[in-house]
């Protein structure tokens, strides 16, 4: 009973949180979903299916449109992530360490429009979402 209590005052937490983090940031929402990482080939853009449960997710990403720029927003981890373009090729990866800042700005000014996919890694979880440049 107690961990139920505590679970549900997390969940009210975390959810408060992205809330309040969505209402300070100009962007668009960029929606991460858990990997299934029993699943193999067929491409990031592949449509997968959904998890029966929606696990909690570590980090927040927003793109801004203007700048063409990913800003995550995450508490005090460290992340490695790639970001992919249709063709399934790396474009950009890197490492995000939010142990000094609370947001890290991924810059994709250079890049040309179309469709990209980010996938975030934490020890052995993944994250993926889908985002448009245009």
């Amino acid at each position: 009973m107690l961990r139920l209590k505590f679970m549900s005052i997390m969940f009210a937490f975390i959810t408060q949180s992205s809330f309040i983090c969505a209402q300070n940031t100009q962007g668009t929402y960029v929606e991460l979903h858990k990997m299934d990482t029993s699943q193999t080939g067929g491409g990031i853009f592949k449509p997968k299916k959904a998890p029966a449960r929606r696990p909690v997710i570590p980090i927040t990403a927003f793109l801004n449109e203007s700048s063409h720029s990913l800003d995550l927003y995450s508490s005090s981890d460290t992340f490695i992530y790639c970001i992919y373009d249709e063709n399934d090729a790396v474009v950009l990866e890197g490492i995000m360490d939010f142990s000094t800042f609370e947001v890290y700005t991924i810059d994709m000014s250079f890049l040309p429009d179309g469709e990209y996919a980010i996938i975030i890694s934490l020890g052995g979880s993944s994250y993926e979402g889908v985002f448009m440049l245009e």
